[in-house]
């Protein structure tokens, strides 16, 4: 027969336990990175270098970063999109999305003052790296069709993937195959 006792919620430990089995845990360094760190770690995100782990004080610096890409990659990046996604022969698809890597690119460099997908104003200009992101997430929601937009899902995806390629979440540009320019 079952007593119960194995039924039974465990109790929890007292914060004085609890900071008696983690004293010896070690502490990630919290310190801001340098200039010249910052400066580095930019450099890193934008050559993507497969399977390079950040340390503690590298990801805290890259949620504030914002953009990642050179100017030059980014200007490139505008300049073929412009040129290409209301072809003739583009598809209405090549189109919508063309015009959300467009807009994507116009709040997160601070020409426009209000999100792609949110229509919420920048708290700063250009935007933070956070604020990219919440725009980049509000983008997937629409994607995922989890909330309607005026522009549609099509759009929504080109605004998504335009902010993870300039915040340098993935290395895949948002348009077209061409190797884009580092430095600058």
């Amino acid at each position: 027969m079952n007593s119960g006792a194995e039924n039974r919620p465990p109790v929890p430990c007292s914060l004085a336990e609890l900071d008696a089995a983690f004293a010896d845990a070690p502490r990630p360094d919290t310190t801001p990175l340098t200039d010249d760190e910052t400066a580095a770690l930019r450099e890193r995100l934008d050559a993507q270098q497969p399977g390079e782990t950040l340390t503690h004080r590298e990801r805290a610096a890259w949620t504030e970063m914002g953009i990642i890409r050179t100017r030059n990659a980014v200007v490139s990046m505008y300049e073929l999109v412009q040129a290409e996604y209301q072809q003739p022969t583009a598809s209405p698809v090549s189109t919508q999305f063309g015009a959300g890597v467009l807009a994507a690119i116009e709040w997160a460099t601070g020409v426009e003052p209000t999100g792609p997908i949110t229509d919420e104003a920048a708290d700063q200009f250009p935007p933070s790296g956070v604020q990219l992101y919440h725009e980049e997430v509000a983008a997937l929601d629409v994607a995922e069709r989890r909330r309607p937009h005026r522009h549609g899902q099509n759009f929504a995806v080109g605004v998504q993937h335009a902010l993870m390629w300039l915040t340098a979440r993935t290395s895949e540009p948002p348009w077209g195959t061409t190797p884009l320019p580092h430095g600058g």
